[in-house]
């Protein structure tokens, strides 16, 4: 499948410059396989890749959430409940009824002991102290009555940060306007449900926020709009009846600012106007303003739930975002039903690149998993929900890797209470390389761009970094060969520390290479001239 492949441009955000939105219909099977565990479907599994079943026959599998104590919380919107599970000799059973009688019940975050969830119209907070799986406290945050609920896109999602709670609403048809109201917006509140403020709007089906780690940013997927070209196509022949409903418009990766409009109903992806609304006399004005896209999926592929990846399990996939591909409706072929990897540069903090991992239909294009939602275990591996062909939940792994058999504790927490310790030259404490090895730390500034002189090694052209005798980072254009300071990235990344010595190197001294100290910002205006 040529859309299973990293898309070519480094930074742009363009589906439009990789493959076609529905090339994975036509494209011959792939080769090299991962490995599928017992009673799996015939998946496409990208090499290095484990897939498993590990639940089933569950009445309804949505959206997925664990708590502190390795809990997996499973909603069940039409029955209205979630449900806890546990593992047990790798698999999920049902440890209890977290809650009941929520009919549409949908979102959910763990923070700081208190399972956050929403129905369509309200939010709630819930925790289980006793440990049986059933929540013994559920507050209401929000109750019914006083946000929109319902209509065709009724999700209503939820971010939770130490001091607000992010959530949305989106469109209760295709692409009708309310501008006018609180729909098709993000909202954020303070943690008691006052101070409602409009965050970000122009959003169609955002049905799971989520804060990027190590950050305030807010990121979601949006659904496309359907029936992009029916205006022009119902006087087309038949085989013309979605040749352009087909490919347009993208599904959205989107990070959601304050005060930004991502443009539905007028405007999609790559700010190209909706047929319907371009006689509109502000136009060009809703264009301008609208924010495009960090990452574009191939459109009809609706995602719907996905997570921030913040372990080690999967190499070099730290910080990447992994998102649950529904599939399509609304494409004269299928497209969609996958698991996609959206990667993040460590530079930019920006996706620059997507991959498939899972791909669920067949070669004969036969639909075998529906995924939901996605989110990390405790281990690091990645569970996926399926309520097409049986409610079921999936395990991704690592070839090699080894399953954790009890969910409560990692081998990071157990390496972090055993580990012993001894001060940098910085005066940070910094863990045993075993310890560390599974440990994480935000760096900003010179420290970050110390770490991708030392880690990535090339910039963001793919030209290799090198150090100059006073310590300045550089690299050189592929044409000129003219020198390019570094920069330090705008924005923090987080990084894995794999040996102790790492968190001393970022902190700017670099004894492995010369001995100097990284001055880290490249040239200044008192040094204008580069000493190699």
């Amino acid at each position: 499948m040529a859309s299973a492949l990293a898309t070519p441009s480094f930074f742009s955000p363009s589906f439009f410059s990789a493959a076609p939105a529905n090339a994975q219909a036509a494209a011959a099977p792939i080769a090299a396989q991962g490995e599928r565990g017992p009673d799996v479907p015939e998946f496409v599994v990208r090499p290095g890749y484990r897939v498993s079943l590990v639940a089933r026959d569950l009445d309804e599998a949505r959206f997925l959430e664990f708590d502190d104590k390795g809990t997996l919380y499973v909603s069940q919107p039409g029955r209205g409940s979630i449900v806890t599970m546990r593992l047990k000799n790798g698999v999920y059973e049902k440890l209890g009824t977290f809650i009941s009688d929520k009919q549409r019940v949908h979102g959910m975050q763990f923070h700081k002991g208190w399972m956050w969830f929403t129905q369509s119209g309200a939010v709630y907070k819930a925790r289980d102290t006793s440990g049986d799986g059933t929540a013994d406290e559920t507050v209401t945050v929000i109750p019914q009555g006083q946000l929109p609920e319902g209509g065709g896109h009724w999700w209503r999602s939820i971010a939770v940060s130490d001091n607000f709670f992010y959530t949305s609403i989106g469109d209760d048809g295709n692409i009708n306007d309310h501008t006018g109201d609180d729909r098709e917006k993000v909202w954020r509140f303070n943690l008691d449900g006052t101070g409602k403020t409009l965050w970000s709007g122009g959003i169609r089906n955002t049905e799971k926020l989520r804060l990027r780690p190590g950050t305030q940013e807010v990121w979601g997927a949006d659904h496309g709009s359907d029936n992009f070209g029916a205006p022009l196509e119902k006087e087309g022949q038949k085989d013309q009846a979605q040749a352009i409903t087909d490919f347009n418009p993208p599904c959205e990766f989107n990070f959601y600012e304050e005060g930004k409009f991502y443009g539905h109903p007028f405007v999609t992806g790559n700010r190209v106007p909706r047929i319907e609304f371009q006689s509109r006399p502000d136009i060009l004005e809703l264009a301008a303003k609208t924010t495009p896209p960090a990452w574009n999926f191939g459109a009809h592929w609706a995602p719907n739930g996905w997570t921030f990846l913040s372990k080690n399990l999967f190499p070099n996939h730290q910080g990447d975002a992994v998102v649950a591909l529904h599939g399509s409706w609304n494409s004269s072929r299928p497209v969609g039903y996958r698991i996609e990897r959206i990667m993040f540069d460590p530079m930019t903090a920006k996706p620059f690149g997507s991959q498939m991992i899972v791909g669920t239909l067949s070669a004969q294009n036969q639909v075998l998993a529906r995924p939901v939602d996605c989110v990390e275990a405790p281990d690091g591996s990645i569970l996926f929900s399926s309520d097409g062909n049986g409610n079921r939940i999936y395990r991704i792994t690592r070839v090699g890797a080894t399953a954790t058999k009890a969910a409560p504790a990692t081998k990071a927490a157990t390496a972090t209470k055993t580990s012993s310790t001894s001060p940098t030259k910085s005066g940070t404490t910094a863990k045993s390389a075993s310890a560390v090895n599974k440990k994480t730390v935000m760096l900003s500034g010179a420290a970050a761009l110390r770490y991708l002189y030392t880690k990535v090694k090339h910039d963001a052209a793919g030209q290799p970094f090198y150090l100059s005798r006073n310590g300045r980072i550089y690299s050189r254009d592929a044409k000129t060969h003219a020198v390019r300071w570094a920069k330090a990235p705008e924005l923090p990344i987080l990084v894995p520390l794999e040996t102790a010595a790492d968190l001393t190197v970022y902190k700017g001294f670099d004894k492995r290479k010369t001995g100097l100290p990284f001055s880290g910002y490249g040239a200044t205006a008192a040094d204008p001239v580069p000493v190699f």
